[in-house]
């Protein structure tokens, strides 16, 4: 039974790799980090958000600067509205989230979550296109090096 839920984490990881979904949560500065690339699906970025939240260093008061450059959002109108609803939980008032983008594309769909999450949440949202300016807002030193392995 032990082997079976080995393949089963060791097939979600590969899995979750391939999506171009990936995060990291530093406790020492109060930072999650994602990395978001690919054509994203609903069911895909739900599961995504679920496992940072479910994730033992998960702190929801914690800023998000989450990368979105080579990424392509593929959902409906009411998928975003349900994946807001599920953001909009786990985000506490005054919290910061930093978008970082490179195509006017990523710029728009940031824009657009910005601008929605209003109506769930107060969270802080940002679009920037440099790490610097990103990491400057977050009060995060430049310097910083993000290693998802």
């Amino acid at each position: 039974m032990r082997k079976n839920a080995a393949r089963a984490i060791a097939a979600a990881v590969v899995n979750h790799t391939k999506m171009g979904l990936d995060y990291k949560i530093d406790c020492k500065i109060g930072i999650i980090f994602e990395r978001i690339n690919g054509v994203i699906k609903f069911d895909e970025l739900i599961d995504f958000h679920k496992s940072i939240f479910s994730d033992s260093k998960y702190n929801k008061s914690y800023s998000i600067f989450s990368d979105i450059r080579d990424s392509v959002f593929e959902l409906s109108e009411s998928e975003k509205e349900a994946l807001f609803n599920v953001l909009s939980l786990s985000n506490p008032d005054n919290q910061r989230c930093a978008f970082l983008t490179d195509t006017p594309k990523e710029v728009v769909s940031s824009e657009l979550i910005k601008i929605t999450m209003q109506h769930f949440s107060s969270i802080n949202i940002k679009t920037f296109s440099t790490k610097d300016a990103a990491f400057s807002w977050l009060n995060i030193d430049i310097n910083y090096t993000i290693d998802f392995d």
